[in-house]
């Protein structure tokens, strides 16, 4: 039989359960660490497919660059 973790909160009293151990909230942080880097590096591949695709309307998005304001419209 499996127990749950317990501290003990000081002498003379009953010992409490462990709501989340540690090694839990650091495999939490880790998969979000992991998760965040997946993110970026997804965003950072489509930004590098775009811009080697060549639709530079998708990755330029300054005003003064678009056909109707430089006259090319």
């Amino acid at each position: 039989m499996s127990r749950e973790p317990h501290i003990s909160s000081g002498a003379g009293s009953k010992d409490q359960p462990v709501a989340g151990s540690a090694a839990d909230a650091t495999a939490r942080t880790s998969l979000r660490s992991i998760i965040r880097v997946l993110a970026a590096q997804a965003a950072r591949d489509d930004f590098r497919r775009v811009v080697s695709s060549g639709d530079r309307t998708v990755v330029d998005t300054s005003p003064l660059t678009s056909a109707d304001l430089s006259g090319n419209g």
